[in-house]
Formats: structure tokens, sequence, C-alpha cells
């Protein structure tokens, strides 16, 4: 039998034993923040949801901030106009240039955006450039989206927009992102009614290519990567409502790759990551599927929920 000392020391043992079972073996926050889908998923797929979530959001110059511009450019009516406007970020700086050229018909825009402050734990700064061209019913082009005539006034009822150029950078928790090139081809119709819908032109895949870098725990990976997107039927409200966290319907489906340096911590079996990616548009919330996994992010900051 225990003698009273003996039965304190083991009481004592076994309540340091469950203190350690609580405290490393339930894994940490960081840990559920990473892998909010199911905690046994590859953590390759766990680092494909992260880049890719920061790609999408909204005030990382993300997917949908682009789309954003698209519906920003569809109301487009004057040269004194500002159609790329920043809505509901409490700190916000953007600028945009335009040049017209009347035998082409093509706008070329170049905006700049910074969001945050570089000291806080969310911060983005990017440049990218446009080209818009608005279409009437015929297909022709014509200077605005509302263009005087000497019978009245001529109304377009589509934008053609391409991207050619962006760079930008982006740092929140765990994750610092720099945009190193993106292309696109994108054909807005419905602009003369109130729901637009955006689509890729040809088939053109849109494209970004980064470099971020990952951190959780002790461990720290840099994955260079590309995104490939393709726009299917999103419809939005003309006017910008996505700046505030809606999309009406739609789907963006792609690819995500990515080659992996480890640069501390851990390394996991793959150095190539090749996932398929599905976003489901929703309102402050979105749903990304990365191959098989499915999460739940913030549209605006990027963050997995």
């Amino acid at each position: 039998m225990l003698n009273n000392q003996n039965a304190l020391r083991l009481r004592l043992w076994i309540s340091a034993a469950l203190l350690a079972l609580f405290l490393f073996g339930c894994g940490s926050k960081d840990d559920l923040n990473m892998q909010p889908a199911l905690q046994n998923e590859d953590p390759a797929t766990a680092d494909a949801a992260a880049a890719v979530a920061a790609e999408v959001a909204v005030n990382n110059g993300g997917v949908l901030d682009q789309a954003n511009d698209l519906i920003f450019a569809a109301r487009f009516t004057s040269s004194e106009e500002d159609p790329y406007a920043i809505e509901g970020f409490p700190a916000g700086i953007k600028q945009a240039t335009r040049e017209y050229d009347s035998l082409s018909g093509w706008w070329t825009v170049t905006v700049t955006k910074e969001i945050g402050h570089p000291w806080l734990l969310y911060y983005s700064t990017y440049t990218r450039e446009y080209k818009h061209q608005f279409l009437n019913k015929n297909g022709r082009f014509q200077r605005f989206y509302i263009t005087p005539t000497n019978s009245g006034c001529d109304t377009a009822y589509s934008l053609h927009s391409l991207i050619s150029d962006a760079s930008g950078y982006t740092f929140m928790p765990r994750l610092t992102h720099t945009l190193t090139g993106q292309s696109g081809d994108w054909l807005i119709t419905g602009i003369n009614t109130p729901e637009i819908t955006i689509n890729s032109m040809y088939g053109k895949p849109f494209v970004r290519t980064s470099v971020d870098t990952l951190t959780r725990v002790n461990s720290m990976r840099i994955l260079e990567d590309s995104l490939s997107l393709q726009f299917f039927n999103v419809t939005g409200a003309k006017g910008g409502i996505l700046s505030k966290g809606k999309l009406t319907g739609g789907t963006i489906t792609g690819h995500y790759h990515a080659i992996v340096t480890f640069k501390r911590g851990d390394a996991y079996a793959e150095s190539t990551i090749d996932r398929d990616i599905v976003v489901t548009l929703g309102e402050k919330t979105t749903r990304l599927k990365v191959g098989i996994f499915e999460y739940l992010i913030d549209s605006f900051t990027g963050d997995l929920l």
C-alpha cells in the first residue's frame, strides 16, 4: 500500500502529465488557424490554402479586389471621374492615372493602392496596369460608358479589360506575400444593367505569380508560386458593391503551383505543390477548396477562419 508521501508524489506526477497533455498534445492556436478544415490534412495543402487565401482577399489586392476594380471601371463616364475609389477601409490611399488612345479605343489605367499601416499586423501596397475598352451593342468601341453622340447618348453594353502588369507587397500574421507579376483578360457584360457578369476572355486564365513566406510555430517555408484562375459567370452589382464584401454568384476555378524551400523546422515530403482550386463566392466570407479540403476565409483579410 502506498504511504501518504508516495501517494502525494503520484498525484503530483499524474497532474503534471495531464497538464503537459493539455498544453502540448492538443496543438497550438497557430496550428488550428492554419488547418481549419481538418486537423489531419497534409501540411502542403495547409500551406497552399494559406497562400491562396491571401491572394484572394480584397485588402491584399487579391482576386476579389481586382474584380472590384472591374466593377468600378464599368461605371466610368468621364475623364474626371475616379472609378477606383477605396471603400470600407479605415486606412487607404489610392491613386489612378489614365490615358485614352482614340485610334484603338483602349484606356490605359495605372492604379496604386495602400491599405493599412506598415507598423500594424496587416499592411498591403500594390500597383497594377489595366487596359479597358468600352463596347456598344454592336461591339464597336466608344470612349466612355455613356458617350454623347449627335443624336443623344450611346450606352456601352460590355467592357473588355486586360491586366498587363502588377507588383505588390502584403504582410499579415504568419505570412508575407510579394507579388511578382499578373496577367488577365476579361469580358464584363451587362454593364448597362444593375448587375454585371465577369468571364475570362477566350478561355485565358488570370495568372498571379508571387513569393510567399509562411511561418508557423517554429517553422518557416518560402513558396515560389503561381495561381491560375478562370472566371465563370461571376456576377456583382455595378458600382463597387464587392468592396462591401458582396458578390451575387458565379465560380472561380483554377490551379495552384508552388516550389517550396524549407528554411526552418521540419520539412514535408512535397517540395513541389500542385492543387486544384475552387473559390465559392460569398459575402464577408469566401469558401475555398484546395484539393479535397475545404476552408472558410475572411474575404477582406485573407485569414483562414
